[in-house]
């Protein structure tokens, strides 16, 4: 029931769907707009990619869902697309459906059983097509099967392979193209602005979607209680619960371990139904324990790979009202970076716009903050989880200071590499 992979709208069995119409609405609007491409970022774990799916389930788009790695080659990607075996949508019937004439020959579709040989020159023959597919390949394979192709963790892609699919966007926008034909790109990195500097003319072709998680503590406690009602618990999350401070001790605990973020909530949700046991009632103890469980964890993931972070913020009073002004407005969530400096400057009206700028770009540098936007306008947080953590630190500077210091004696028990120097370039804006 409870589950952090993406999911189709109210269609994918096993789960629970909670609408989130804004968002729904303002995408589906954006799908449904011909010949233009689409990146859909925010950070981890807000529901981009069921986001995406189910705007294009919904409204009876076609495409092909690729995951993207690391290693991924041009070649490798078009073999995703092209080859049946390796298709989503891979049936014997799909000369349409893969575009096969002008890429893969067309008779390796009506081999005989028996023909052996002619399967194997057929097999190689359609290795060679595809490892030497051009972006102009590619285009007439999506024309003809009047799809969308849907590149999910985008930004774990290569520099190298992002300039190819912005040739690939580049070439859809030509008189040949049909509106259908399009790109979308999904993930939690600089994937627009690296799409857009490669090709200038894209820019109102390529269109920019930001998704976060939830706003409030209500929104992430409903998802929580819709799972438990699904599974028919008894917990004390309902609004009919007898002990309404017990609501409130849970809502502030949840959104303290998992923050407006669908998949750890949903993560959440899981690790609280794991431990029925047979059960049939959720007790106020059995959510506190699951959340300090979640918290715990953060916790140590937090001194372990932000405690550069953590002395930078206590050393920069800018760095520290930077942090603290994002946290405040939402680690789950994108922000204008014009009114994140406004924010700050207005609480401490001496701090000057290029010192809040230099700590910005730091927290970038050091991979806290993702920015982004055709005039990097937009900001948002890498690892929102840890990020939100950091605030809840930070209600409370002593135990924020008490974070540096336990990774500062970590650090000085790790010998030092020779030539080991710190890194002042962070330790700006004061």
């Amino acid at each position: 029931m409870f589950s952090p992979t993406p999911r189709i709208g109210p269609s994918s069995k096993g789960t629970f769907w909670v609408e989130r119409q804004d968002y729904l609405q303002d995408f589906s609007d954006l799908i449904a707009q011909p010949y233009t491409h689409v990146c859909l970022d925010g950070p981890t774990g807000s529901g981009k990619t069921s986001l995406a799916l189910t705007c294009l389930r919904l409204a009876k788009v076609r495409h092909s869902v690729v995951e993207v790695t690391a290693s991924m080659s041009w070649a490798d990607l078009c073999r995703q697309i092209l080859d049946p075996h390796h298709s989503e949508e891979s049936s014997i019937d799909a000369e349409i459906a893969f575009g096969a004439r002008g890429i893969i020959p067309e008779f390796m579709f009506k081999l005989g059983a028996g023909d052996r040989r002619k399967a194997l020159d057929s097999e190689k023959l359609r290795n060679e097509r595809i490892s030497t597919a051009t972006e102009h390949d590619m285009a007439k394979h999506l024309v003809r099967s009047k799809s969308v192709l849907v590149l999910d963790d985008a930004e774990r892609a290569t520099r190298v392979l992002l300039k190819r699919v912005a040739d690939l966007c580049k070439v859809l926008t030509g008189t040949n193209s049909h509106p259908r034909a399009r790109v979308l790109l999904i993930g939690s990195g600089d994937i627009y602005r690296t799409v857009a500097q490669d090709h200038p003319a894209l820019e109102d072709r390529l269109v920019r979607f930001s998704l976060g998680g939830f706003r409030t503590p209500e929104d992430s406690v409903s998802l929580i209680a819709s799972g438990l009602n699904e599974l028919g618990l008894r917990h004390p999350l309902q609004h009919e619960a007898n002990q309404p401070e017990d609501r409130a001790t849970c809502e502030m605990h949840i959104w303290r371990a998992a923050n407006g973020l669908l998949k750890r909530l949903n993560r959440l949700g899981y690790e609280i139904a794991r431990a029925m046991f047979g059960r049939k009632v959720v007790e106020p103890a059995d959510i506190l324990k699951a959340t300090n469980v979640m918290i715990e964890k953060q916790w140590r993931e937090l001194a372990g790979e932000y405690g550069n972070i953590i002395q930078y913020v206590i050393s920069s009073r800018v760095a520290e009202n930077v942090l603290r002004t994002l946290c405040e407005q939402g680690t789950s969530l994108s922000h204008s970076v014009p009114e994140i400096i406004n924010r700050v400057r207005a609480s401490t009206p001496d701090v000057t716009l290029g010192a809040v700028e230099q700590s910005l770009k730091a927290f970038v540098m050091q991979g806290v903050l993702i920015r982004t936007g055709k005039v990097s306008e937009t900001i948002f947080f890498r690892r929102p989880s840890l990020a939100h953590m950091m605030g809840v630190a930070m209600e409370d500077m002593s135990r924020f200071k008490a974070l540096a210091l336990r990774n500062e004696i970590r650090e000085n028990l790790k010998p030092k590499p020779v030539g080991f120097e710190d890194d002042e370039r962070f330790f700006v804006g004061e």
